[in-house]
């Protein structure tokens, strides 16, 4: 049920993207990204218990680094003159990486 769950709000998500135009647009569809990536949490006793510590740490590592990447995002301006966008991308990279080394090296 949990996959039907996880699809019906990636469904919703889509739709309220391509509908909604209000004030608020950015900060819902964030939040809807936020909420979809930390839906493992539901299951997150059982991902430790099957996945070894370095792969669990990588996995909630890349999540925390998705995460702590949405404030300059959201900014989109400059900080220390430097793009928030880039800043952005920089956090995703990191957070790929480091769940692309979890799954190569502790899943496959």
């Amino acid at each position: 049920y949990f996959l039907w769950l996880i699809w019906t709000l990636a469904a919703a998500g889509m739709i309220f993207t391509v509908k909604y135009e209000g004030e608020y647009k950015l900060h819902i569809e964030n939040t809807f990204y936020l909420a979809l990536g930390w839906s493992i949490m539901v299951f997150v006793d059982e991902v430790h218990k099957r996945l070894e510590p370095a792969g669990f740490n990588l996995l909630a590592g890349g999540g925390i680094l998705y995460s702590l990447g949405v404030p300059w995002f959201v900014k989109d301006g400059h900080t220390f003159g430097f793009p928030d966008h880039v800043t952005w991308h920089l956090f995703v990279l990191a957070a790929a990486s480091c769940h692309f080394v979890c799954i190569f090296k502790y899943i496959v």
